[in-house]
């Protein structure tokens, strides 16, 4: 797989398991390669979801370095993901981290799909693994988001 700028992507799985690792997924920008790790004994969901995040990470890094306002695209994209926080002040990788996962979660579960959810009011237990099978994504996350 290769981004936008032609560099490969390389996946790896790591040897420690997912259970207890402290980082399920990160990614390291080389000049002439990126490479993704993951936690081992992930899920099918689980590894789908961050293979998006990291992924989209990488995208998202990338047009960064063509925005003339980054900060300002953090800050409505933080704002837009916790309306009550008023402490912007992240830093790169927290920052990095949360804008993909808001942007894996868009990928995975679009926000058409979550209101046509919420509005038919399918929020018992029962509801929230269907609808994790449905879009192949943990089921943690149906309910955070």
């Amino acid at each position: 797989m290769y981004a936008r700028l032609d560099k490969p992507i390389y996946h790896r799985q790591l040897q420690i398991d997912a259970s207890r690792a402290k980082y399920r997924s990160f990614y390291i920008p080389f000049d002439d390669r990126y490479e993704i790790y993951y936690a081992g004994g992930l899920g099918r969901n689980d590894l789908r979801y961050y293979k998006s995040k990291e992924l989209l990470q990488i995208h998202l890094w990338q047009e960064s370095l063509r925005t003339t306002d980054i900060v300002d695209l953090v800050q409505n994209m933080i704002l837009r993901e916790s309306p009550s926080s008023t402490d912007l002040n992240l830093g790169h990788p927290a920052t990095s981290d949360t804008l993909g996962e808001i942007a894996a979660m868009e990928f995975l579960f679009p926000v058409s799909a979550r209101m046509t959810y919420l509005q038919q009011s399918r929020q018992d237990q029962n509801g929230i693994v269907a609808l994790s099978n449905k879009y192949a994504m943990p089921h943690l996350l149906s309910k955070e988001h």
